[in-house]
């Protein structure tokens, strides 16, 4: 895997640069871009909300459990009860 790196590196480093260091290429970009460039930026989005609203449950439920369990297990006084109930 190292050795994949090393070989890689300098082809990308030249990619990068020539990109970065390029001059404008007064293309012609037509509108059929834009709109794959908005529907991309859609899904994106779309995708990112569901996946944290999925992740959001499972956060919500372990950090409720928790708190429900320390303030059914500490008294007033700061004592933890012990029930016996294992």
């Amino acid at each position: 895997m190292n050795a994949i790196k090393r070989n890689l590196f300098a082809p990308v480093t030249i990619a990068c640069g020539a990109i970065l260091l390029s001059t404008d290429a007064h293309a012609y970009i037509d509108p059929g871009t834009g709109t794959l460039l908005i529907q991309w930026l859609f899904g994106m989005a779309v995708a990112s909300f569901a996946i944290l609203r999925s992740r959001w449950d499972i956060a919500k439920a372990y950090f409720s459990s928790k708190s429900q369990d320390t303030a059914s297990d500490a008294d007033v006084d700061g004592e933890v009860n012990d029930t016996g109930s294992d």
